[in-house]
């Protein structure tokens, strides 16, 4: 059981965005503003999927893929990015 829950944690960055990717499947969005949302999420699953597959297996990854840095700072600038115009395009 200890394994189970250790190898979770590895994957801790992925997992949770399977909920909403999960919602996004099964039920359709009415709201045109939820895409960006929707986008977001797609986007950000790809990212931490890609961060924890390099930090899990970094003695694997050539010299140029051991740090995932850059991926953490795309998702920052994204979910500033996307997460922001859709709060300023929500009405007031």
């Amino acid at each position: 059981m200890y394994e189970f829950y250790r190898h979770l944690m590895r994957w801790s960055e992925v997992w949770p965005l399977l909920i909403p990717l999960t919602v996004l499947i099964f039920f359709k969005l009415t709201d045109k503003q939820l895409r960006i949302v929707a986008l977001y999420i797609l986007i950000a699953f790809f990212l931490n999927l890609l961060s924890s597959i390099i930090s899990n297996y970094t003695g694997y990854m050539p010299n140029y893929l051991k740090s995932n840095n850059s991926l953490y700072n795309t998702n920052s600038i994204l979910k500033t990015v996307l997460l922001g115009s859709y709060i300023a395009g929500l009405s007031q």
